[in-house]
């Protein structure tokens, strides 16, 4: 069995994964495996929780806006569609260095790390909203 602990740096919850394998002890590749998936697999155990969960403190969470600017959802739209920096610094004329600061303005005023999980945010936000004049 092989436990790994983790705290998110962006809300302070611990969680702690355990891995059960038939063998008595892991392989050092299959260690390092699991270290690299662990961040995967605990963000989308967290999606499952606050998508399950009915709770004030998750119900708050998925109505925010994010604040995000005009150029800003332009831009996250884009990478929703998977077009990398440079491609979409060629469609809006500006340079792919442009869409970097851009997108890390977007990560912050999201609280997430990457591409990918700006985008989940964002969909699962969308997905949550009420429609327009209710």
């Amino acid at each position: 069995m092989m436990a790994h602990g983790l705290r998110d740096g962006r809300t302070g919850e611990d969680a702690l994964y355990l891995l059960a394998h038939p063998e008595s002890a892991l392989a050092e590749s299959q260690r390092r495996m699991f270290a690299m998936l662990l961040p995967q697999i605990d963000f989308a155990c967290r999606r499952l929780v606050s998508q399950n969960d009915d709770s004030v403190v998750c119900r708050a969470r998925g109505a925010q806006n994010f604040d995000l600017s005009g150029r800003e959802r332009e831009i996250l739209d884009w990478v929703r569609l998977g077009k990398t920096n440079e491609e979409i610094g060629n469609i809006l004329n500006i340079s792919a260095f442009t869409v970097k600061n851009h997108l890390q303005r977007i990560y912050r005023k999201m609280d997430v790390l990457n591409r990918a999980q700006a985008v989940a945010k964002f969909e699962d936000m969308s997905r949550r909203r009420p429609p327009a004049g209710r």
